[in-house]
């Protein structure tokens, strides 16, 4: 069976290597970069600056940690960026060796749907190739959304990529938006010494599904302690650029006659994506779009028969825009194209988010589980109380598990505190396996760490607290 990819994004390389190992002939076409967002303009370069915007504070307390400096250690942004493109490269180049070594034909260009199986490519190198298929995944991914009343231009309006492009910090900048993407972005520029103010219109910072407003206090306490202005209940209205100074009028969503001008070097916007279709020719292939995304059906089926969508592009009730959500789209995919069709699930995504602290997420809160009709319940146990995270000295932070008081099924956790990221983990087996508390408080684990958070929640929840 002949089948073509569009993207080489994380949904992308992983429906092609997959398909290719079913023994299907496979092409992948690209026309920017292997990796997608995810690769080269989102998660992996924001960690990289995540693990220098750590050493940093790490160095400002360094004395209670035994150490002492005559000299301050100073930052280099050029030396970040060298590192950022070093690593950034290499996993670009493996990506391209494991499509080479599962025998995925890469092809280089812009692809446009015909009506009829073809899709017709205009080549990085010049010219146009004409591709049959017999089925077709789409994995195109998303963008950056700009505010209608202020475009990005790369200089003083800046979006997610341009950021992680910065040869140079702004001694000041305004977030507008608090989610995930703009919570991280000012936790790392004010550890690298950017004056920053987060503008969010809801309530609370990181206001979504999967945490809690007890999260979200965590967050935005430690956003003070690090002298980050979180402005919640707040409307960008306009923005003005003068002199090299931007001018963020910014309005009351609950008093509108009340409002405010911030001035900053830098206006970073990061209030949302949209599909990549530009191109695509989506509608010459018959495909229905909902705001500009694909709708699809639990096996990634769009409504064109033999047509497919994944990751970002692709929308489905309850979906989050995560790579690893586009990675396990594709596998589903694949099963459906090859006659075994498989649902994708949503209800145990996890969410890793790299601020300070990490906050992670999987399931349900214990609000979401009471509107399904769950006896549900949650306890919460404070990280302070474990000796590793006296060690790590980053004591601020929490567990909070919700369970189902009636049969003890783990419903949901939240975690926010030092390595909560990687901990999600055991969380999200406990979910999607519909495991109990007894099922964690059974299982040995290693002290002294972090880890044994899951543990010491789950006995409290169930009555039996040792140290929580």
């Amino acid at each position: 069976m002949k089948i073509i990819v569009v993207g080489a994004g994380p949904g992308g390389y992983t429906a092609g290597i997959r398909a290719a190992q079913k023994g299907h002939d496979v092409v992948v076409i690209e026309d920017r970069d292997l990796g997608g967002t995810c690769l080269n303009h989102g998660c992996i370069p924001s960690k990289i600056f995540r693990r220098s915007a750590d050493i940093a504070d790490d160095l400002k307390h360094m004395k209670g940690y035994g150490f002492e400096a005559d000299e301050v250690p100073q930052f280099s942004m050029a030396a970040l960026q060298n590192r950022k493109q070093r690593i950034v490269a290499t996993q670009q180049k493996g990506i391209q060796a494991l499509l080479k070594n599962n025998t995925v034909t890469l092809v280089r260009g812009r692809a446009s749907l015909g009506p009829d199986r073809a899709v017709t490519v205009d080549m990085e190198e010049g010219g146009k190739e004409i591709l049959e298929y017999d089925r077709l995944i789409l994995a195109t991914g998303s963008r950056p959304s700009a505010l209608p009343f202020a475009p990005f231009d790369g200089d003083h309006i800046l979006s997610s990529d341009h950021v992680l492009g910065m040869t140079q910090l702004p001694d000041t900048a305004v977030i507008v938006g608090g989610g995930v993407v703009g919570c991280e972005f000012a936790f790392i520029l004010s550890s690298l010494g950017v004056k920053i103010t987060v503008v969010e219109a809801l309530d609370r910072m990181l206001c979504l599904p999967g945490i809690s407003p007890a999260t979200s206090r965590v967050v935005e306490v430690s956003m003070k302690k690090n002298k980050i202005r979180p402005l919640c209940n707040s409307l960008v209205k306009n923005i003005s650029v003068a002199g090299g100074i931007c001018r963020v009028a910014v309005g009351s969503v609950k008093q509108p006659d009340k409002h405010q001008v911030i001035e900053a070097q830098k206006v970073i916007v990061v209030a949302g994506r949209k599909p990549s279709t530009r191109g695509l020719n989506l509608e010459q292939a018959g495909i229905a779009t909902q705001k500009g995304f694909v709708p699809v059906t639990p096996s990634m089926e769009t409504r064109v028969e033999n047509i497919y969508a994944i990751g970002d592009l692709a929308w489905a009730p309850g979906k989050q825009m995560l790579a690893h959500v586009a990675a396990r789209e594709a596998e589903v995919a694949v099963d459906a194209i090859c006659g075994r069709k498989t649902a994708m699930s949503y209800r145990a995504v996890p969410s890793a988010i790299f601020t300070s602290p990490e906050v992670a997420c999987v399931g349900m809160t214990r609000d979401q589980a009471l509107e399904e009709g769950r006896a549900a319940s949650e306890t919460r146990v404070m990280l302070r109380t474990l000796g590793k995270i006296q060690a790590l000295g980053k004591l601020d932070g929490h567990a909070i598990v919700t369970f189902d008081q009636l049969t003890h099924e783990i419903l949901g956790v939240e975690l926010a505190g030092a390595h909560a990221t990687d901990i999600i983990a055991e969380a999200g087996l406990a979910v999607e396996k519909r495991l109990t508390l007894e099922d964690i408080c059974h299982t040995v684990h290693a002290h002294p760490t972090v880890a044994e958070i899951m543990m010491e929640v789950c006995e409290k929840a169930k009555g039996t607290p040792l140290h929580g």
